[in-house]
């Protein structure tokens, strides 16, 4: 996996004791021997937070999300909704 860059936007989908929220990678640390990359990431909340490359891997547990792929998931979850429910599409 590609390392991520400083000023890649991010969401975190949130847990059970942390809500969910955007941010913005601030800093990358590459690999030691103990550790693989990891990310510093500012969230709009106001905390920071060291984050290890791993938790971007997308799985169904996936905490992390590119904003490109949270987009993308989104856009794909509306489609599959407005078939559904063709009367909640907004007109213009």
């Amino acid at each position: 996996m590609e390392p991520l860059k400083i000023g890649q936007k991010i969401y975190y989908t949130g847990d059970m004791a942390n809500a969910s929220d955007f941010g913005i990678i601030t800093e990358v640390f590459e690999p030691t021997k103990y550790t693989y990359w990891m990310y510093k990431i500012k969230f709009d909340s106001g905390k920071e937070r060291k984050v290890e490359a791993y938790g971007f891997n997308k799985s169904p547990g996936q905490r992390f999300k590119t904003i490109e792929q949270y987009n993308q998931e989104r856009e794909a979850a509306m489609e599959k909704l407005y078939q559904s429910f063709p009367h909640l599409r907004k007109t213009a």
